[in-house]
């Protein structure tokens, strides 16, 4: 009984959740469908060694976006959280407002000293790539990206996912594929890609402008009065700012290494086996967007056992989702990369490494945000810093010797390390772990889905097309999975989910 009425007040939360999850999911699994066929085509248009100098450029300006932000979209996403909860208007005025004027400063500046020394940066730190005009034309973008990421956050904190997933999921890299199809038929191929990226990126801007309007329509108001909170805000934030600096550092420093010690051709195989094994973690990307606002308000209400039931089940769902995803990225590495080229198929050992660091990240679940939204930015900035010396050291070691290889090495450890950290920190700090006992079922499914892809692998060898024998794979795969899924019994809030899920199949029917 008192697990039922348990369940009962979970309900809401769960749904809400599960549409907010899966409006993200949606959105980024066609976004990163977009993202992989936009620099899918940029390979196979380029070539190995021209698409690792646009991978370069791309690796750049993704740290710098970081910078541009100065963590701000984290103080956004955090305070426009808790002063909705309140209704506290002219405070999230003032926060936004705040955020959007030092997020144009910092990037206005940044993008003229670049450009300035744009030249330098490219013969300096990559010699053999070539670098400058392609530098230009990203840092071109920066300001406009930064102003983005303070919009759609803006509008996250609302727990509406629609438009972020519509700016930075759909919109954004979908002009950049169209943009490059029209900028090769113009003949423009190297200078082409970044031109698509950075154009979709302005474009993205325009839109995330419109939707912040839509749905907090008195930020452009002379009412109500704006509330700064500037030291508040900026004093949560600028922990955040290295933290998100490190993090993504931790991500895109093995290819700005591969670039220094190794070839252009290098960083184009490892960019193929990087986007490919970034697949993987979108189901965590989808659940955490919304997840992280209701971390903040549940915490700031003190409803504790809500929030470390909620962080349990999520955490499940995640990785249920995310295991047979990572099981075909293993499977099926030199056919999945066979697809960017002859070329790329190489990297199959280091996108399986990848794969396997991406995976522990979904197993341990949100914790990162349960850190962050509880306000605790100061050790994520430890976590952020520890894992780039960490990172940093294992690439002067391994990419020397090992290329490819090492880097990959270097980031899947990373990933795995810095994650089960920061279980132990949640642990610590929270005093409560996101496993449970039905844990057990997606992994004996996973493994029984597993064994039973092997037992056909000589059948699918003889589909002599990649594509229909990844796609027959994946069939058996992942109906193995859910086969066993039910027959393990799914628990009672899984059931509330398929059940709205239905209810919501049967409006669409009857309309």
């Amino acid at each position: 009984m008192k697990n039922k009425e348990h369940l009962e007040v979970l309900q809401a939360e769960i749904s809400s959740i599960a549409k907010g999850a899966g409006i993200s999911f949606t959105g980024t699994l066609i976004g990163v469908g977009l993202k992989y066929i936009f620099e899918l085509s940029v390979a196979r248009s380029l070539g190995a060694e021209f698409f690792g100098i646009f991978f370069l450029g791309f690796s750049i300006f993704k740290i710098l976006e970081r910078v541009t932000t100065l963590g701000l979209n984290n103080g956004v996403l955090r305070y426009v959280s808790l002063y909705r909860g309140e209704n506290d208007t002219p405070r999230i005025k003032g926060t936004i407002i705040l955020s959007l004027k030092v997020v144009f400063a910092t990037g206005m500046v940044l993008t003229i000293i670049l450009i300035l020394f744009s030249r330098d940066i490219s013969s300096r730190f990559f010699p053999e790539s070539n670098l400058h005009s392609i530098l230009i034309i990203f840092f071109l973008g920066i300001t406009f990206t930064g102003l983005t990421e303070i919009m759609v956050f803006s509008t996250q904190a609302f727990q509406i996912m629609t438009y972020k997933v519509l700016v930075r999921s759909l919109i954004e890299p979908g002009a950049s594929v169209v943009l490059f199809v029209g900028f090769l038929i113009f003949g423009w191929r190297i200078l082409g890609a970044p031109l698509a990226f950075v154009t979709a990126t302005i474009i993205g801007t325009y839109f995330a402008f419109r939707y912040m309007k839509k749905v907090i329509p008195f930020i452009m108001k002379s009412t109500p009065n704006s509330v700064f909170e500037t030291k508040k805000i900026l004093s949560f934030s600028w922990p955040l700012f290295f933290v998100g600096f490190f993090d993504l550092t931790n991500i895109h420093i093995n290819t700005l290494m591969l670039g220094y010690f190794r070839t252009s051709e290098d960083v184009g195989i490892y960019g193929a086996t990087w986007r490919t094994a970034f697949i993987v973690p979108m189901i965590l990307i989808s659940f955490t967007s919304i997840f992280a606002p209701i971390i903040s308000d549940l915490y700031n209400r003190k409803e504790k056992k809500k929030l470390e039931n909620l962080f349990k089940i999520i955490t499940k769902w995640i990785f249920s989702l995310s295991l047979p995803i990572s099981l075909l990225m293993v499977f099926f590495a030199k056919k999945i990369l066979s697809f960017w080229g002859s070329e790329y198929k190489i990297g199959a050992i280091s996108l399986i490494i990848i794969c396997l660091g991406q995976l522990v990240n979904c197993i341990t679940g949100p914790v990162g945000f349960m850190i962050m939204m509880t306000g605790r930015s100061k050790i994520n900035l430890i976590n952020a810093l520890s894992s780039t010396a960490l990172v940093v050291t294992l690439n002067l070691f391994l990419i020397p010797k090992y290329g490819i290889l090492g880097a990959a090495i270097s980031l899947g450890v990373v990933i795995a390390v810095i994650n089960l950290v920061k279980l132990i920190e949640v642990y610590i700090i929270l005093k409560v772990l996101p496993f449970r006992l039905d844990f057990f079922k997606p992994v004996a499914a996973g493994g029984i889905s597993l064994c039973t892809l092997f037992l056909t692998s000589k059948f699918l060898q003889n589909i002599h097309h990649p594509l229909l024998e990844i796609a027959l794979g994946s069939t058996i795969l992942m109906g193995t999975y859910v086969l066993f899924l039910f027959l393990f019994r799914l628990a009672e809030e899984d059931r509330i989910i398929l059940r709205k899920i239905k209810e919501k199949a049967m409006i669409y029917k009857r309309n």
